[in-house]
This record gives C-alpha cells, structure tokens and sequence, in this order.
C-alpha cells in the first residue's frame, strides 16, 4: 500500500477503521477464551483520551503525566510488597520489564548466564538473544511449577540471574519464590520474579502465594496492569526492591529535560500512564479483590463441568487458568475459532487454555460448553462429536 496523493476524507477514514474493527474479536463479546488482556475499565479509556498526545520521555512538557506515572509506580510497589526503598518504570508490558531485568542482573553482576524453569516466558529468549546471555531452562514438577532442586543444580558462579514465575503462562502455576531467591542469594546472582499475571491476582486472595519486592532475596518484579490490572495496552512495570538498583540502566539524556533515563525506551505515551493510573483507582483494593476471587471461582466451576464432559485438565486450575489436555491442539484451536471462540494453546503438555479473565463469565462459559463434544477429539484436523 502507498500513501494517498491527498488525505483521505473523514467518511471515508471512519469507513476502512471500522471495517479493520469488524475483523477484530473484542473481549466484551464473551468469545475470546484465551488472552491476558481483557476490555480495560472504562476510567482508564477516557484517561488515555486525555493524554493522547502526552510523552513521558519529556517531563517539561508533560509535567501532569509525568506525576502520574510516578503515583502508578508507587501504586504498582506496593501491591508487589515493596518497602519505602522500593522503586520501578513504568513500561510497556512484560517483555521490555524482562529484558530490563535482565540487562540490570547482566550489568550488576558481571555475569553471562540465566537459569530460569522451562515454563519461563518466551520473552526471556528474546533478551538473552539481545544482551549476549546464554540461559538454561530446568524441568518443572507435575504441577508445573519449577523444579527447586533442578535450578539449584544448574545455578553456577557465571549465574547473573534466576527467574522465577508467579503465574506461569500456560498453566498459572506459581513457582516457590522464597526458594528461589536463597538460590541466587547463595550464588550471588540476581532474583527476577515474572508475575506479569500473577501480580494483580495473588495480592487479591486470601491464600495468595509469597512472590513479591517482601520474599527475601527478590531483586526486582514484572508486573502488567494491562493484563488483571485492566488498564489500556500497553501498560507495564519493572519494579525493584531499591532504587540503587536501577542505576546501572541509567543513561543520561542531554537533550531533553531527564538528566538520565533507566528504561529501553525514551518517547514512552503518558496516555498509558493516565490509563493504569485512572483504572487502578477505579478499581482499589476491593475491586481487585472481587475480580481476582470471581476468577478462581469461575475456573474452579469450569473445571468441573469439563470434567463431566470426559475432558482430562494438565492441573487444577491456578488463578484463573485452565489447561485443556487435546490431541492436535492447533488443529482444534483452529476450528474453534470458525465457530467465534478463541482459546490459546499450551505446549508443554498438548492442550488449549483457557485464562478466566473478566470479561470470561460463568454465561459465556456454557454457552461454549455446548459448543464442545462430549470429548475433545479431533480427526484429520476436526473436533468430533460424541
């Protein structure tokens, strides 16, 4: 496609965005069964409306935003368990907090190697790709959270980094933090915790796992209010237990009005900013609270009309998420999107998942029930009905 001689009249703007639109699944539609994200609060769009046009990487111009992405990264703190001390960026997402951890633990330590469990997310390979680090990948349990004793084996004196996962992509399990983090103490090395998902959930349940900035040892945090904390994408945080341990990011910025910037990008939308902040607020510890629980509550319930159906589940549910042991998984996944549903897939073991996000309700969840056969079979690429 070219750029049009002359611009395009409104009428006919409005007309090929909405066509786009139309191909798009939206999450209040019910139908999208396997995503992170789900329809952001309504505060936070009208927030990134006002700030549109703000830049986060120049304060001087946008003071108000700038304010905000600081209030956002106190917020963010303390839902993970930071102290006074406690410091972070406001970033884009999971990715750009991973790779900033890493490049942090890669500069503190000296060091060149990650040891992180095979359910680590991919984003991981990514930054070791981009900052010349090598990692190893340890087995998990038959709950698919790490294995302890395995990252202890693997851990050596070249050790920058051990990750552990609090919410697990495929399947929401949550690796033992606490135990983790002795394993870097013990090596010198740094300890990052990706609860990208997980961090809007378990600080919201009563029996929440310990994964925070509070576990001994814990060097920094992923955490994504785009994903349970409802705010517009793309919305982000790395978080460190003190703020020192930002410094070795930091470059300095002559030119505009940051003497120095610990983050990856520079022109950064304080629209993002405005929108985690407006739909934190919005929401508060008891909204959070209700939304967090209904997602363990719906999962749980799922599970069991599944099970009565004869399909077999990777694990009990984990914060929300379901994994769905099927045979040519990709093939199902396919053709239960010509049917309007869209689930993901795990890997580890061959499956489709399905993460109880708010927009997933218990309605919409046997309507698609109906949808499925008594089992989950397929057959030269269809499901089978029973």
């Amino acid at each position: 496609m070219d750029l049009p001689d002359e611009g395009l009249p409104e009428e006919e703007l409005g007309r090929r965005i909405g066509e786009a639109r139309q191909k798009d699944t939206p999450f209040l539609s019910g139908h999208v069964l396997g995503s992170m994200c789900t329809a952001p609060h309504p505060a936070g769009l009208q927030a990134w409306q006002v700030f549109a046009d703000a830049n986060l990487g120049d304060p001087l111009i946008n003071p108000g935003a700038a304010e905000l992405e600081d209030e956002v990264v106190d917020v963010l703190c303390s839902i993970a368990g930071g102290g006074p001390e406690a410091d972070g960026l406001f970033v884009s997402g999971g990715t750009e907090a991973n790779v900033t951890a890493l490049r942090l633990a890669r500069d503190r330590t000296g060091r060149d190697e990650v040891v992180m469990p095979e359910t680590a997310h991919f984003s991981f390979e990514k930054a070791a790709h981009a900052l010349g680090l090598t990692v190893t990948r340890t087995p998990v349990t038959d709950g698919f959270a790490a294995d302890v004793e395995a990252m202890n084996e693997a851990v050596t004196e070249d050790t920058a980094c051990v990750v552990g996962v609090a919410g697990n992509t495929e399947f929401g399990a949550v690796d033992d933090i606490p135990a983790i983090a002795e394993i870097g103490d013990e090596v010198g090395a740094w300890t990052h915790v990706d609860a990208a998902y997980g961090g809007f959930v378990l600080p919201f349940l009563p029996d929440g796992d310990p994964f925070g900035l509070d576990v001994d040892g814990v060097d920094s945090v992923t955490i994504d209010p785009h994903k349970m904390g409802r705010a517009p994408v793309p919305a982000g945080g790395l978080l460190v237990d003190h703020e020192d341990k930002l410094s070795p990011g930091a470059t300095e910025t002559p030119y505009v009005s940051t003497d120095e910037q610990a983050g990856l990008l520079s022109t950064r939308p304080g629209a993002a900013a405005a929108g985690a902040w407006a739909s934190m607020h919005a929401l508060g510890q008891d909204g959070y609270q209700t939304q967090a629980r209904a997602a363990v509550e719906v999962a749980e319930w799922f599970a069991g009309v599944l099970e009565n159906k004869g399909a077999s589940l990777a694990r009990d549910p984990s914060l929300g998420i379901l994994a769905i042991e099927v045979e040519h998984n990709e093939q199902v996944r396919a053709q239960l999107a010509e049917r309007g549903w869209k689930v993901s897939l795990t890997t580890l073991v061959p499956g489709i998942r399905i993460v109880c996000m708010p927009h997933v309700t218990a309605e919409r969840l046997t309507e698609f029930a109906r949808e499925l056969p008594n089992r989950l079979e397929v057959d030269d690429g269809r499901i089978l009905r029973a």
